[in-house]
């Protein structure tokens, strides 16, 4: 199991984490990866130990049990780990030691209170992550993997490294891609732009990669109609690019609205490795 690829689940044994469980198992099968199930030991979790007199073992236990009736229902490997420590920061750095190549996070994307502490949660929990984090809500399934992806551009991406991982899924699930660009005003972000798509098409051709392209309409959200875009051509995935600064969890202008659409499509979020080349000119 250890030379295997590894999609790493966090969970804290809620219903949205449980589900997560099922979307990374289904994709695990389907890839031939094995799954990971972490658990972060931190004061929250301590604290509902102490109310009900259990202690650490109960935690390895349960995740044991997953683990293996997990394993059985989708024929896969599984294993489990439970350590001490802080979500925030843990996730992270479980993820780089066990050097994992892909992270599910189950968060919350109902409108109010859940939202907030969802979003907040997953922002800080992401900027950690080495890897590509999909983050998927109650209603998410994994079906027969990712048919139509979303890959919205905009002139403040890193697009390089998002091209690279969307023509890796793209020829693994034959996908098409679409493209759905941001409409510019200024002339020299026209410039930009033009020069991204020429670039990004190029890759995709060069891979034989399906694509569309679409442009925003001016007066309305990007974040908005990047969502009814993808609601409309049955999206399984978005694709977004964040912001490497861990100190205050930066996303994108619409990376985050659209992380938390409304039709919970999963939205794969994807920190940039730094490299001399993050930028097309």
């Amino acid at each position: 199991m250890d030379n295997k690829n590894l999609i790493l689940v966090p969970t804290d044994f809620s219903e949205v984490c449980d589900n997560a469980i099922i979307y990374g198992a289904e994709l695990a099968k389907i890839l031939g990866f094995d799954l990971c199930i972490l658990h972060i030991i931190d004061k929250k979790t301590k604290a509902v130990l102490k109310k009900e007199n259990a202690g650490m073992i109960e935690i390895a236990v349960k995740l044991d049990n997953i683990a293996k009736a997990t394993s059985k229902k989708y024929g896969i490997g599984v294993k489990s780990i439970a350590e001490e420590g802080d979500i925030f920061t843990g996730i992270g750095k479980i993820a780089a030691k066990l050097k994992v190549n892909l992270m599910i996070l189950g968060t919350h994307g109902k409108v109010g209170l859940t939202q907030k502490f969802g979003m907040s949660f997953a922002k800080k929990v992401i900027a950690t992550v080495p890897v590509p984090v999909i983050v998927v809500h109650e209603a998410a399934s994994i079906g027969k993997g990712f048919k139509n992806i979303i890959f919205p551009v905009s002139t403040t991406a890193e697009v390089r490294q998002k091209v690279k991982w969307s023509i890796l899924i793209a020829k693994t699930f034959k996908s098409t891609i679409h493209l759905f660009q941001l409409n510019q005003n200024a002339e020299e972000d026209k410039k930009i732009m033009q020069n991204y798509l020429r670039q990004i098409t190029k890759e995709f051709d060069k891979e034989n990669i399906k694509y569309t392209h679409a442009t925003a309409d001016k007066k309305i959200s990007f974040a908005k109609q990047v969502q009814d875009y993808a609601h409309e051509v049955n999206a399984d995935l978005i694709t977004v690019m964040i912001n490497l600064d861990v100190l205050n969890f930066k996303f994108g202008p619409y990376d985050e609205k659209i992380m938390f659409n409304p039709y919970e499509i999963p939205v794969m979020c994807i920190n940039p490795v730094k490299t001399k080349f993050e930028y097309w000119k």
